[in-house]
This record gives C-alpha cells, structure tokens and sequence, in this order.
C-alpha cells in the first residue's frame, strides 16, 4: 500500500506568493497614505502657528496704536493713520500708525518707547512688516523688515465708521488726524483660503513721556532734612 506524502504543489505554493503580494501591496499603498496624510497635517500645523503668530503681532501692534503724527521727509504731518490700496509699495492693501509699548526698560536705549510700524504685501508674495527704530527717521533712513507670511495671494484692509450703537460702515481707505474706530485685515492664501480678525481702537492720545535715569545721584541735605527740603546734585534739569 502506497503511503501520500505531505508537501505543496507547485501551483499551490504560486497561488500563496499571489496573495502574499497582493497583501504586501496593498500594505503599502496604506503605509503611503497615512505618512503622506501624517506631513500634511504637519504642515498645516506649521501653517496654524504662523498664522497665530502673526495675528498675535497684529494684535499687539493695532491695540497699543496711538495718535501721534509722523514726520515724512523732515516736514511735520498731521495724519496720525494711513491705510489704503498701494500704500507703502505694497502688491495689496497697506496701512502704517504709530505704537506705544515698545520695550526699553527704564530709558536705557537711545530711543523712546513708541515705535513707527506698517504692513505691506511685497513683490513674493510675503507679509511683511515694517518699523524704524526712531518714529522721525531722516530722510532716507531704510526700514528694518520681518516677515510674518509667506504664499499670501491678497491682503485686504477695512476701516470701521461707527455710524450709531447698530450701524457699523467699512471703508477701504483711511487717512485722517484720528485713529479710525476698527481695523478689519483679510489674509488670504492658496493653502488657507481667507481669514478676517475684527480689531476694535481707541483713539488714544500720546503718551507721556516717562523720567529719563538720573547720570548722578540724589542727596538729602541734613540741616535741612527736618523742614522737608531737599538738595538735588547730578540729575537732569
């Protein structure tokens, strides 16, 4: 009697690489989506983050405006604001004002604490931020750039008119002795699509001017101490 051995046909072990394969295919081809879907998401995440970043400078900026005017080609100006399409060489919409807040701890720096800014959207297509380190700069003075965007396909800048405590009217140009009542700013982007951030402004007088820091020292006079009169040596007049 003849005994069967135990083994696989050559058709059989065919069928088992057809199948092995397919399913190593297939594997893969899953493999491919989820890594690829895993750096979009990680893009986007990049992109979420300076996107907020930049609304943050936005934000920083537009609220500490102030109504201080600034000279243009050493001549005095009375415009405190200036917005609209063109404006600073920009591709879009630009605007620029004055800021208070710029940090310089007890009047340490050459400089004072406000700060000339402007937005643009330049030639590549990138939001870009302007200021000057002096708010009066001399005539052909160059400002300092940061870019805050980059791939930005329009930059669009309203300004609110309060009309009554309902009506609210926008404007696409700006240009006056006073701050405007609200900025409104549209980013938009291939990737992104269009984002609008509302900023409500007060129309904030300049500041004073904070006490520069003593080069000497102060002295109490002691014969004088107890009639509360004081003697000043090596301060600033």
């Amino acid at each position: 009697m003849m005994r069967r051995t135990c083994g696989f046909t050559l058709i059989e072990i065919l069928v088992s690489i057809a199948i092995f394969a397919m399913i190593a295919v297939a594997s893969t081809a899953i493999l491919s989506n989820v890594i690829g879907a895993s750096e979009e998401s990680q893009d986007a995440i990049v992109e979420l983050e300076q996107i907020q970043r930049a609304m943050m400078v936005f934000e920083q900026d537009i609220y500490q405006a102030v109504a201080r005017p600034v000279r243009i080609a050493g001549q005095d100006n009375n415009r405190v604001f200036l917005g609209g399409l063109g404006e600073f060489e920009s591709l879009d919409d630009g605007f620029g004002f004055v800021r208070t807040g710029w940090h310089n701890p007890q009047w340490r720096l050459p400089r004072s604490n406000m700060q000339s800014v402007a937005y643009r959207l330049n030639q590549d297509q990138q939001l870009e931020r302007l200021h000057t380190i002096f708010v009066d700069s001399m005539a052909g003075t160059e400002p300092k750039s940061r870019i805050l965007l980059e791939g930005i396909t329009g930059f669009n800048v309203e300004y609110a008119k309060l009309n009554s405590r309902q009506e609210v009217t926008w404007d696409n140009e700006y240009e006056g002795e006073q701050l405007p009542q609200g900025i409104a700013v549209e980013i938009t982007s291939e990737s992104f699509g269009t984002i609008r951030r509302e900023f409500a402004l007060l129309n904030i007088a300049i500041p004073e001017i904070g006490p520069v820091a003593p080069t000497g020292s102060t002295q109490t006079n002691p014969t004088n101490a107890s009639s509360g009169d004081t003697t000043t040596t090596g301060g600033n007049e």
